[in-house]
């Protein structure tokens, strides 16, 4: 083909395609023009959503005050945020990490929220975050004081005294509603956050019983406190004493013989009562009134003729009077007063020791073991209920009303049916060989002794002549007083003490009883003892007696050694090591002998005069009793033969004038103060001979191994 013959062809394809290229620019335009002038299409989503908003600003409710003060232990936050969006609400305290409070999430339609968030009272800061996809967009804060109201805790039926828990050191003000009104303030709120308040009427007189609306709120200190809101809870308060519980088993002039045995009467339903026996000082059983009765067990009563008590307290906790005392018999009767059928033989009386039938009680009174006082009321809360079935108002407790202390020493006769006159012999012998021979050879171990079997059976060693061995001389007229009061009161614990006005009088009892001991038994005896010897002596204060006694009544409670373990000697006789060995020892014996001595002639008194009731006839009970019990404890710590103990002095004189003077001391304690429990008695014995055997093996120790050892 020509090539000018192309021409026209090759015209018309470029004029085709500008005119398509024009085409192509227009529609972009156009394209481009119309994205940018007309909204983007929502996305499925996003159908509906509103344009976005910032976080708006934070509504509380309630209003705090302009001061940031809010008087209520919550707040709800509301607002508007970006529709959407995550609305984060935290607690912020200073020195602390922030605390989570509440989270909400902005409406899809017009971003509002709102949650509600519990606070702490305190001040703090309230911070409100909005997120979006974790992001954190805005945020908004404010400074908060607040108090919120108090918390009431406790059962719901009392007698008047709420608790409850409030914010350490807010005043606590508490109103009450109902039979009366009350509005009373109750201090403030201890450090750890506990508040107590006692609702009375205005004039301080009890509410009458009935349901009460109580309202209680908490304010901040200041001349102008400002308060919380109240909380309110309805109580009910019942301050009516319950009467005296009757007491149907044991009756009156029963005798008990057998242990545990069965309490039960009638009371008032949900009350708790309570059974004491006067020759135990804590109760014997409680038990719980059930459809208005009562029942439990009791043991460990020790034989005798004792008044028998019981107390009830309420569901509320009001105490009620105690029920009219009755006597009822601990133990058999005594073989000459028990009849016996012509065709029996004649038994011999159990020992005490023995273990029978709870069934076998024989309901008929017997003649009693001793010479008793009258029943007399003994309540521990006086009320002004009559007793049950009775015509009287029981008689308060006062000063003449008799403690039983002492009541558990035996008379000679009880000491006898109880075989003690048989058992303690062997009791001394025990003492001697496994008690203080031991004790001693433990001293002289400790002390490393070289020679431990020449020094422990040498009659030439000398005392030790340290200054640590006779200590400090103390006149005893400056720590006499406060001494005998220690003392007493140890005494006294051994067997329980109660706030009423006649264990006053016990003290008083037990301070003279202690009194004379010391100045009798101990000072006045090797007074005279030292001029008929015509050497020169004098006293001192032992402070470790008083150690020894506190260590005494915590094994009589421990234990519950009836008669009690008591020691009331508090001075010591110093004795010049100069003065001859038979002189030292003559003194020293003379206050054994006049410990025991002393101490026999006031269990004697003690068990003529038997029960007593009255103020003096109490009080003189009470003192012999002292006398024999601290007496005999005294004395038999005193045999022992270590430091500067006058047994010790009676020792290095002559081992055999020591052995038959403790023997006989011990003998005598154990007539009178060994208990009738077979588990104490198998102690007395037991524990010894266990001490004995690990001195023993103390000694062979250092005597033969360690010595091999050694080499």
């Amino acid at each position: 083909m020509h090539p000018l013959s192309a021409a026209p062809r090759t015209a018309r394809r470029e004029a085709t395609a500008t005119r398509v290229a024009r085409v192509a620019v227009v529609a972009l335009m156009a394209m481009i023009a119309l994205s940018l002038s007309a909204p983007a299409a929502a996305s499925p989503g996003e159908q509906g959503e509103s344009a976005a908003t910032a976080l708006g600003e934070v509504t509380l409710s309630p209003t705090p005050a302009a001061d940031g003060f809010l008087p209520v232990g919550s707040v709800t936050a509301s607002g508007t945020a970006t529709a959407g969006s995550t609305i984060v609400v935290d607690i912020v305290r200073a020195g602390q990490p922030p605390q989570a409070g509440c989270t909400a999430s902005a409406s899809p339609v017009d971003g509002r929220w709102s949650c509600a968030t519990p606070l702490p009272n305190g001040e703090l800061t309230l911070r409100v975050t909005e997120f979006r996809d974790g992001d954190s967009l805005d945020s908004w804060t404010t400074r908060l004081l607040v108090l919120g109201p108090p918390v009431i805790s406790g059962p719901a039926l009392g007698i008047g005294i709420v608790k409850g828990v409030g914010y350490p050191s807010a005043l606590v003000r508490a109103t009450a509603t109902g039979p009366a009104s009350a509005a009373v303030d109750c201090g403030r709120v201890d450090s750890g956050g506990s508040w107590t308040c006692l609702l009375v009427a205005g004039d301080g007189s009890r509410l009458p019983s009935g349901s009460y609306t109580v309202s209680v709120e908490q304010g901040a200190p200041g001349a102008s406190p400002r308060w919380s809101h109240a909380q309110s809870r309805t109580l009910t308060i019942d301050t009516d004493n319950p009467p005296a519980p009757t007491v149907t088993s044991p009756a009156a002039g029963q005798r008990i013989t057998t242990q545990p045995t069965t309490y039960a009467g009638t009371g008032e339903n949900n009350a708790t009562v309570s059974v004491f026996v006067s020759g135990v000082s804590a109760p014997v059983c409680t038990a719980l009134v059930a459809g208005g009765a009562w029942s439990c067990q009791g043991t460990d009563v020790p034989r005798g003729t004792w008044l028998v008590h019981a107390l009830q307290w309420d569901a509320a906790g009001n105490p009620g009077p105690s029920n009219l005392p009755f006597e009822v018999h601990y133990g058999r009767a005594p073989a000459s007063a028990q009849p016996t059928l012509p065709t029996a033989p004649s038994t011999p009386s159990p020992p005490p020791s023995e273990t029978l039938d709870p069934e076998a009680v024989d309901p008929t009174p017997a003649p009693d073991e001793g010479p008793t006082s009258a029943p007399s009321a003994d309540p521990f809360f006086p009320g002004p209920v009559p007793a049950p079935d009775r015509g009287e108002t029981p008689p308060l407790l006062t000063w003449g009303t008799p403690t039983g202390f002492g009541w558990n020493i035996p008379t000679p006769v009880e000491a006898f049916e109880r075989g003690n006159w048989a058992i303690a012999p062997f009791l001394g012998l025990v003492f001697v060989v496994f008690v203080a021979l031991p004790l001693r050879m433990a001293m002289l171990l400790a002390a490393g002794s070289s020679r431990p079997r020449v020094r422990f059976f040498g009659r030439n060693r000398p005392l030790a002549a340290s200054a640590g061995e006779d200590g400090p001389l103390v006149r005893p007229a400056i720590v006499v007083g406060g001494a005998v009061l220690g003392a007493a009161i140890l005494a006294a614990l051994s067997t329980g003490l109660l706030p009423e006005s006649r264990y006053v009088r016990l003290l008083g009892a037990i301070g003279a009883g202690i009194v004379v001991l010391n100045l009798v038994g101990v000072a006045l005896a090797s007074r005279l003892a030292s001029r008929a010897l015509r050497v020169t002596t004098w006293q001192r204060f032992v402070p470790a007696y008083l150690a020894l006694a506190a260590l005494a009544t915590l094994a009589s409670r421990m234990f519950d050694v009836h008669p009690p373990i008591v020691l009331g000697v508090l001075i010591a006789t110093t004795i010049p090591l100069q003065i001859p060995r038979a002189r030292r020892a003559a003194i020293a014996l003379t206050q054994l002998v006049a410990l025991t001595a002393l101490a026999t002639a006031a269990w004697i008194a003690h068990s003529a005069m038997g029960r007593v009731d009255g103020f003096w006839a109490s009080t003189l009970s009470e003192f012999l009793a002292t006398v024999c019990l601290a007496g005999f404890g005294s004395a038999v710590l005193l045999t022992l033969p270590i430091r500067a103990l006058p047994g010790r002095i009676v020792f290095a004189w002559s081992p055999l004038a020591w052995a038959v003077t403790t023997f006989v001391v011990v003998l005598l304690a154990a007539v009178v103060l060994m208990a009738g429990s077979t588990t104490l008695i198998v102690a007395a014995f037991a524990i010894p001979v266990g001490f004995a055997a690990c001195v023993l093996a103390a000694w062979l120790w250092q005597r033969y191994v360690a010595p091999e050892s050694r080499r």
